[in-house]
This record gives C-alpha cells, sequence and structure tokens, in this order.
C-alpha cells in the first residue's frame, strides 16, 4: 500500500521545474517576487513545494509554511498566517532583543488589524439582531475581507504603511530571505480562499520577501467570482495576476512520467531499499530529460540497472505499468495524476487480499483493468457490466465478441452490451481497455469479482434489495425541486448509512436518462441535497458533475453545484 501524501523523492521529474523556482528566489535582483504553483487536484503541488524547500540554501532562507487546508472553517484563516507569520520571525530572532521588540510591537499591530474586524463585525450583527428582535441574524452577515478593513477610519492608511514597514525593518535585521510557501488554499471554501490572498497583500512585494503559492487557478478564479459579484471574467485573471507575477504551471503527465512513477511506486513497496529507489528515481528523472531525443529504458535495462534482473515479479509489475501507462496517457489524461494513480493501486492491493482470501487469486492486472474501467464509465455503464456477468457464459460470449471485434462494429456492440452508448471519451476509453491484457474471455473464474466488487456495484445489481426507507428516499428525490425541501431532508435522514452510495448512484443512473443536466432534471436537486448531507456521497456527485461539465461545458447548473458542494453547501 502508498500513503496518500507528498514524496520526499522526485517521482514526477519535477526537479527541473524545482530548479527554476531557485534560480528565481536566489536571484536577488528577483526580489521581492510572488511565484504561483498551477495544477490541478492530485498533479503533486505539494510535492513540488517540498522540492523546492530542501534546495533552497539554509543558512540564507526562512521559510514558513502555511496550509490554509489546516485552518478551513476552524479558524480564521487569513489571520492564522499572520500570527505564523510573527511566530516565525520571532523563533528566529530568540537572540536578538531589538528584532523581538519590532515583533512585539508588529504583533500589536497585527491585533488591531484582527480587533478592529471582528469588532466592527460583531457590532454590526448584534445591532442588526437588537434592531429586528431577531437572534438568528447574528448568524447572517458575512465577516468584512482586509479589503474592507482597509477602508474604515479605525484603521488607517497610515496604520497599514506601518505594519508594512516594520515587517520589512524585521526582515532587515534578520539577514535572510523570507520565502513564504501557501499550500491548499484551493480545498477552502471562496470566502475563506480570497481572505487569504488579501491578507497576503500586506506582505507583498517588501524586500527580501517571497511568496510561493501552490493552487488549482480555475478553483481560485471561481472563488473570487463568488466573492466579488459581478466581475468579468477579465477581471478575475487581472486579480489573480496582480498577485501572482510568475505563474508556473504544472505540466500534464505523458505517458514516460506515468510510465517511471507507477515503475517507482512498485520498486518502494517491492524492494524496501532506498538506495535503489533513490538510483532509479535520478536515473529514470536523466532519462525523461533526454526524451525528446533518445527512447526511455525498457524494462529490462531497468531491472538490469538496478540489479534486480531476475526478480520476475517486479518485471511482472512493470509490465502491467507500461500497459496502463499507456492507457492513462492516451485515455485518460484527465484522471492522469499521481493522487488518482496512487489511489486506484491501492483499490488494487485491497481487493488483492480479498481475492487471495476467497480463493480467486486474481492477479494485479486483472484488479487493475477492473478498477479502470470503474473509474472512468458512469455508474450506470458500471452496474450494466457486473449485472451482466451474472449470466457467465453469455458474458464471456458477449465480451469476446468485443475483444475481436473491428473499429466499425465495436460501438454498436459495446451499445448493445452496455444497453446504452457510452459518451465518445469513455467510448474511446473502452477500445483501448478491452485488449489490455488479461483478456476478460480467457479468465474462467471471473465471476467471483461480483464479490470483491461488492463495495461499488449497485445493491440492486446483486439479487438484493434496499431497504423500503432508500426506496422510498429514491423516489422522492427524484422529484424535489429545491434544496430548502423540508421533504428531501427528512427522507436523507432515514437513508441507513450503509445504502447512502447505493441510493446516490440510483439517483445518478436516473439524471443521466436525460439529454441535458440543469436544475429541473429528475433527481439533480435530490442529488444535490444528498451529497450535501451525506459526505460519504460528496465526492461521488462531484465526481459525476465535473465528468460531465468536462464534455458539456454549457451545462450552466452544474458549474453552481459544484461551487455550492465546495462551499460546504452552505
Amino acid at each position: 500500500m502508498w500513503a496518500d501524501k507528498e514524496s520526499k523523492i522526485d517521482y514526477l521529474n519535477f526537479t527541473e521545474l524545482a530548479t527554476v523556482v531557485i534560480s528565481i528566489l536566489t536571484q536577488r535582483s528577483m526580489s521581492p517576487v510572488s511565484i504561483g504553483i498551477y495544477g490541478n487536484w492530485g498533479t503533486g503541488k505539494s510535492s513540488l513545494l517540498n522540492l523546492i524547500e530542501e534546495k533552497l540554501p539554509i543558512g540564507d532562507f526562512l521559510v514558513i509554511k502555511f496550509n490554509a487546508w489546516f485552518y478551513h472553517e476552524l479558524v480564521d484563516a487569513k489571520f492564522a498566517l499572520m500570527e505564523l507569520i510573527q511566530e516565525s520571525l520571532e523563533k528566529e530572532s530568540q537572540q536578538n532583543q531589538s528584532a523581538l521588540d519590532k515583533i512585539k510591537h508588529f504583533g500589536e499591530k497585527l491585533d488591531l488589524l484582527k480587533f478592529t474586524k471582528v469588532g466592527i463585525h460583531v457590532a454590526s450583527a448584534v445591532g442588526l439582531a437588537a434592531a429586528t428582535s431577531d437572534p438568528s441574524k447574528l448568524a447572517d452577515l458575512n465577516p468584512l475581507t482586509l479589503a474592507d478593513v482597509f477602508k474604515l477610519n479605525t484603521l488607517s492608511t497610515k496604520s497599514i504603511e506601518e505594519i508594512r514597514k516594520t515587517f520589512a525593518e524585521i526582515v532587515q535585521g534578520l539577514n535572510k530571505n523570507v520565502v513564504v510557501v501557501i499550500d491548499n488554499l484551493d480545498r477552502c471554501n471562496p470566502r475563506e480562499a480570497v481572505e487569504v490572498l488579501e491578507a497576503i497583500r500586506l506582505f507583498l512585494f517588501i524586500p527580501r520577501v517571497s511568496f510561493v503559492i501552490a493552487v488549482d487557478k480555475e478553483m481560485i478564479m471561481n472563488s473570487v467570482a463568488q466573492r466579488f459579484a459581478g466581475l468579468t471574467e477579465r477581471h478575475r485573471i487581472d486579480y489573480l495576476d496582480k498577485l501572482i507575477q510568475i505563474p508556473l504551471q504544472l505540466p500534464k503527465l505523458g505517458v514516460g512520467e506515468i510510465r517511471s512513477y507507477m515503475f517507482l511506486l512498485y520498486v518502494e513497496e517491492l524492494l524496501s531499499d532506498t538506495a535503489k529507489l533513490n538510483t532509479l528515481a535520478k536515473f529514470l528523472r536523466e532519462r525523461l530529460m533526454e526524451s525528446w531525443k533518445k527512447q526511455m529504458p525498457s524494462i529490462e535495462e531497468i531491472l538490469e540497472y538496478i540489479g534486480e534482473k531476475e526478480n520476475n515479479l517486479l518485471r511482472k509489475s512493470f509490465l502491467m505499468c507500461e500497459a496502463a501507462a499507456a492507457i492513462f496517457a492516451d485515455s485518460m489524461p484527465d484522471l492522469a495524476n499521481p493522487r488518482t494513480i496512487k489511489r486506484l493501486l491501492n483499490t488494487v492491493r485491497v481487493r488483492k487480499i480479498i481475492s487471495e482470501k476467497i480463493s480467486a487469486g486474481f492477479d494485479d492486472e486483472l484488479l487493475l483493468k477492473l478498477a479502470l474501467l470503474e473509474k472512468v464509465l458512469e455508474p450506470v455503464h458500471v452496474e450494466a457490466f457486473y449485472k451482466r456477468m451474472e449470466d457467465f457464459e453469455k458474458f464471456r460470449k458477449e465480451i469476446e465478441t468485443i475483444e475481436k471485434s473491428d473499429n466499425d462494429t465495436f460501438s454498436d456492440l459495446i451499445e448493445k452490451f452496455f444497453g446504452s452508448r457510452p459518451t465518445p471519451y469513455r467510448l474511446n476509453f473502452l477500445q483501448s481497455w478491452i485488449n489490455l491484457e488479461p483478456r476478460l474471455s480467457e479468465i474462467q473464474n471471473l465471476k467471483a469479482s461480483l464479490y470483491l466488487y461488492r463495495d461499488t456495484v449497485p445493491i440492486t445489481a446483486r439479487n438484493k434489495k434496499l431497504s423500503d426507507a432508500s426506496y422510498e428516499a429514491i423516489e422522492g428525490l427524484k422529484k424535489i425541486g429545491s434544496l430548502l425541501s423540508e421533504a428531501g431532508s427528512e427522507l436523507i435522514k432515514n437513508i441507513p448509512d450503509a445504502e447512502t452510495v447505493a441510493v446516490m448512484n440510483e439517483l445518478i443512473r436516473e439524471i443521466q436518462k436525460n439529454p441535458e443536466i440543469n436544475g429541473k432534471t429528475p433527481g439533480a436537486k435530490g442529488a444535490q441535497l444528498l451529497a450535501m448531507n451525506r459526505e460519504e456521497t460528496k465526492q461521488i456527485f462531484s465526481e459525476f458533475l465535473e465528468r460531465t461539465r468536462k464534455e458539456n461545458p454549457g451545462y450552466l447548473w452544474i458549474k453552481g453545484a459544484l461551487e455550492n458542494l465546495k462551499e460546504g453547501g452552505k
């Protein structure tokens, strides 16, 4: 199994990009500077930040790391950032009383800023509650942004300039470059994300102070759009561009990068030899940098390089990874990121253990092939796949026919097999997937996978019935037209915990029956309400919406529903 956390070793050939960032941070002529590391969910932004930190000269830099997600909805994230900066400066200045006095003064000014913002917000809320005789009004007001505070007479422009001046003097006295690293900002709700950006403005463009901000650019721009109503797309872009001087986009993974990444994961697991892992990581990075002029090393060349030529288990794993890497790169580019790959391989590991316990003895290759199918296809087609398997001999014949089909007949056979035609994106995936080893028609005990995948296959596909409460919820949630529906909320409360995911899959199948998805589509509002109230269904529904939006960018309701879910349904 592989831990879902950032790696200390460069598995993704990010060393080049880290070197670029280091070059910028260490050039005196570039300071002060703000650098944006842009990449989608799971693409390795945190791993790149680790590489950057490791390569910075320790004696010349003070690195302040701020993980915005840790403070999400627990405390005020922007003031948590300010306090972290203050505490880091204080820790670094323990032997300098003059500096400590300035830091104390700096902290007092930050406290004033915090007190001003919080005090005004509370006073306003209390006043409104008293005027309306409605205590609930205390929860109605959104906190003011830093920009709002800057406009108030209680904290003048002169005070803000004094904070910046004191901060600059402290940094100058340290005789070090300060680098503030911001991570996981795009996991926060839009209000928090934008307010942290506003807080960053307080410290921007001060000599010897740099910011490295790792974000999903699209998510942040959506947050800005929600926070400041009425902004055009051009204004949203300008807002981010004024904060980020040098944007760096994480490159999409090609087949070579994915292949190398998966190879390293299996070396890490099967060999438990850090020296060989580091040696191979360096070797593959060097070959990736030369891939424009020569082929990547073969599996045999790699095994020989690390002294594992007789290791048939590792060879077999490499062969599987090589085939899967081509599928990821060519047919699943939107899912080809380190986190998705690692989670799929962990799914394979879990189900391998179960298959051994039930004496099915499935190989990793088959388990990964089926896991890929489940990841890419819509739930309605995954259900059809496993349901047809119940008549196994008929299933094998149908699969064999599809495996032997040509391009002219493939689409029609797939449509007949699944009961409806998958989207072009998924058809393209299936054409590559069907011939991925092993061939399903050759697996004698494939029906045992029905047991292995019982956590994914809807209960109705296993000849088992949902509870009456779940059936009632499905029918009721198909019909609701508002997220404020009390009847819908009551139906959700009655769904047994073990059946919540199955109910969500049923609602998604209902939504897919319609040619266009909007707020009036049967099941759409019900599924959204379920995702808002049952955490275990939120990711399922969000992933369904993301896939659908990529294929149908004109579905405006989907964009709003995703933003609502990101905010936690508030």
